[in-house]
């Protein structure tokens, strides 16, 4: 795969809190020593804890994602650079935010490793050093971009949720028995035989071993399986592996179309009763009506009315089920263990736990389900805290069917530039149109905010952001901003306001570039004023020059602003008699 030559400089990410209150989680456990059996092991490079090797999928291996038929997402998907290794590329515009969920899935060791990503440029490097070359380890791992996923001492079965620009290319590491903090102290040079930062780059690693293996599992997941052991150890590549997809299971097809969907009990190890079914959110971070994962009153909004249906009533977890599911929502798996979802939303004494597929929503925080060898089987645990983590209470799989019905023809939404000349006090008003292409009889709205360019805001504007709302009916909105006035002489200077997250329109153009023309750069009267007349004076020249100031008539500009003149006038001349 050809990679673009130029380098592009780290994306400043936002993440999430993560919350796993069983496990190592605050910065301050970095610092935390490393148990004795795991230091034991380390210093004779043994893995105390082999299993049988989980083979990656050959066909997955050899996946090429080019090739691959993504419409039912909706959205670009999660590819891979294979030329550089295991660095995924997230979807989407640098302009545009994408959250990303990641899954630690299975853990097959005895060292507390940390693993984490870091943002690369198009040839894999990182501030210009490249995989492979001196100081590449110490780049990556003190780069602004990197982030922890998973704390030394954390278990699988534990999540974590970023936000990251789209188009951002994301790299990973492993820390062997080590934290990050203790690595920047005492191996920077990354040598050694213990401690060592294992990156999922070619050429990267201090033992060139390839200590990271990816397959995708379809439907733009991706599994990343490490080997930590120097050398390769066993080369089992199952001490510790997660998923990395975008959040959210989008529904295809167009507002007003149905979606088949299928859902098949394939396998249950469990004790209790579960009642297992679907619910519908608004947004890929689970959003419903606002309310978000973790929110009071998730719980009820999620499990109440027909937002939700059961696919396997308590203890009947059999057979395959079909549903008609509305387009253009996202979906999302719910399991109430050993009980119904009227006793869980009766929140009695003994009202029993519901697990959801986003784990914020989880009161004790972690992910209960999760895609097993394939995109479309997944599988819970239903014990609360994590239980034995085998993942094999409820395993099902589920499949989507063409998108059935008539799609409503939704209107376009644009938004126009356009130009303002600041004043020399005050504000002035940017007033950006925004349109519809026709009318419709449901309610429209889209986000906005603004964006710095060359103008600043606070220094040349005022940032705005807020819900655009086109009533029934309505085809035209405006969104004012206010601009800074000043007298100072600036070049022309502009800004943006962004659309995003449309309801009930299509996105057509979603970027107005705002200008702002400065009116501080000429000291000549505006040609539209009156001429300029002198008045009657003597001029005394005691010297070669001398400022003369001249009277201007009428004395303001087009604002009302008073003009004051000096021109600098040298005369030279010789007297002969």
């Amino acid at each position: 795969m050809a990679t673009a030559p130029s380098m592009l400089a780290p994306t400043t990410l936002e993440v999430a809190p993560q919350v796993t209150p069983l496990t190592l989680s605050s910065p301050s456990n970095f610092l935390a020593p490393v148990s004795a059996a795991a230091s034991d092991n380390l210093a004779n490079q043994s893995d105390s804890l082999l299993s049988t090797p989980l083979l990656v999928n050959p066909e997955a291996a050899n996946f090429s994602f080019s090739d691959q038929d993504t419409s039912w997402l909706g959205t670009p998907q999660i590819s891979q650079l294979d030329d550089l290794g295991e660095v995924l590329v997230v979807p989407g515009n640098p302009s545009e935010r994408v959250n990303m969920v990641v899954q630690w899935t299975l853990r097959e060791a005895a060292f507390n490793n940390e693993v984490g990503f870091f943002l690369v440029d198009a040839l894999g490097g990182v501030e210009g050093i490249a995989p492979g070359e001196e100081g590449f380890a110490e780049a990556a791992l003190s780069s602004p971009s990197r982030q922890t996923l998973f704390n030394s001492g954390n278990q699988a079965g534990n999540w974590r949720e970023f936000t990251v620009a789209g188009g951002s290319r994301l790299g990973f590491y492993v820390i062997q028995n080590n934290t990050s903090a203790n690595w920047l102290e005492n191996n920077r040079q990354n040598q050694g035989q213990s401690g060592l930062a294992f990156f999922s780059l070619k050429g990267a690693n201090p033992d060139n071993f390839d200590h990271s293996q990816s397959s995708h599992l379809g439907r733009g997941i991706w599994r990343l399986n490490w080997e930590d052991l120097t050398g390769g150890g066993d080369q089992d590549f199952n001490d510790v592996v997660f998923n990395i997809a975008q959040a959210g299971i989008v529904l295809a097809g167009d507002k007003g179309q149905q979606v088949p969907l299928t859902v098949e009990a394939v396998s249950q190890d469990n004790t209790f009763p579960n009642e297992m079914g679907y619910y519908l959110v608004d947004t890929p971070d689970g959003e419903i009506n606002g309310i978000k994962p973790g929110d009071q009153g998730y719980l009820a909004a999620a499990l109440s009315g027909d937002r939700h249906k059961v696919i396997f009533a308590s203890g009947k977890a059999f057979d395959s089920k079909t549903f008609n599911v509305p387009s253009g929502k996202y979906l999302g798996w719910y399991l109430v263990a050993n009980g119904t979802t009227d006793q869980a939303i009766a929140k009695g004494e003994n009202a029993p736990p519901v697990f959801f597929s986003y784990a914020a929503a989880n009161e004790d925080g972690l992910n209960h389900v999760h895609a097993q060898q394939d995109s479309q089987t997944w599988a819970w645990e239903d014990f609360w805290g994590g239980g034995d983590r085998d993942f094999d209470d409820l395993v099902f799989r589920f499949s989507f069917g063409e998108p059935i019905g008539e799609p409503i023809q939704l209107p376009s939404l644009s938004i126009e530039n356009t130009t303002v000349t600041e004043g020399n006090t005050g504000t002035q008003s940017a007033n950006f149109t925004v349109r519809l292409s026709a009318p419709t009889n449901t309610t429209v709205t889209a986000q906005f905010t603004t964006t710095d360019g060359t103008a600043q805001a606070g220094k040349d504007y005022e940032s705005s952001t807020g819900i655009l709302t086109f009533a029934p009916g309505e085809v035209e909105k405006k969104i004012a901003v206010a601009v800074k006035s000043d007298t100072i002489s600036e070049p022309t200077e502009t800004f943006t306001v962004n659309l995003t997250g449309v309801t009930n329109a299509i996105l057509i153009q979603g970027e107005g570039i705002g200008t702002i023309l400065d009116n501080d750069n000429s000291l000549n009267p505006p040609v539209n004023n009156p001429p300029v007349t002198d008045a009657d004076k003597t001029i005394t020249l005691p010297e070669d020059s001398q400022p003369i100031p001249l009277n201007i008539n009428p004395p303001t500009d087009i604002d009302g602003d008073t003009l004051t003149v000096s021109v600098m006038w040298v005369m030279r001349f010789r007297l002969i008699l």
